[in-house]
């Protein structure tokens, strides 16, 4: 799991979380998740938190995945309904690609239905585009290719110019080469 922290208009903290290990149970990412949450609230107590949306079952590759993020969404709702007065957002990752990348995806349009592999290789080019684009704005170092993290900044830069309205320091075009 990556996490951003940070103020608005700032650079975020960044880094990533292993919540468990594939052999262990959705619960045991959940109770990790749960406190992590608690540990970062005891420390510095957040205007808002902000996370992906789950996506609906249907949409899910496999039955485990849909065990898993009910289990850490539900960890989120019960850790962050302990404290009041903490905003709880969850977007769309489309629509937080939108606003970072100026896409919402890297794929191109074909008109038809992609084959397996054409799945494949447009989530890893979006999941590139995201990546890139952290790096371009500073939040990565160019080395630190990591898309969870990558991702959670761009749900940091979302939260940060649609709920908190901060404006950008410096205007950085979509489509420009990361320096």
């Amino acid at each position: 799991m990556g996490f951003a922290i940070g103020e608005a208009g700032d650079i975020p903290r960044a880094g990533a979380k292993l919540l468990a290990s594939k052999e262990e149970p959705p619960a045991a990412g959940a109770q990790e998740l749960g406190r992590f949450i608690r540990d970062m609230i005891v420390l510095d107590k957040p205007d808002v938190v902000v996370v992906e949306h789950w996506l609906h079952p249907s949409a899910q590759r496999s039955g485990d995945v849909v065990l898993w993020q009910l289990h850490l969404h539900g960890a989120l709702h019960g850790v962050l309904g302990c404290w009041h007065g903490i905003r709880f957002e969850q977007v769309a990752p489309a629509t937080v690609r939108k606003h970072f990348c100026g896409a919402a995806s890297a794929a191109p349009r074909r008109g038809r239905e992609r084959t397996a592999r054409e799945q494949r290789a447009d989530r890893a080019a979006t999941k590139d585009m995201v990546i890139d684009r952290a790096v371009m704005l500073g939040y990565l170092p160019k080395t630190r290719r990591d898309d969870d993290i990558a991702d959670a900044c761009a749900l940091w830069d979302w939260a940060a110019h649609t709920i908190a309205r901060s404006t950008p320091q410096r205007l950085v075009m979509f489509g420009e080469a990361a320096q």
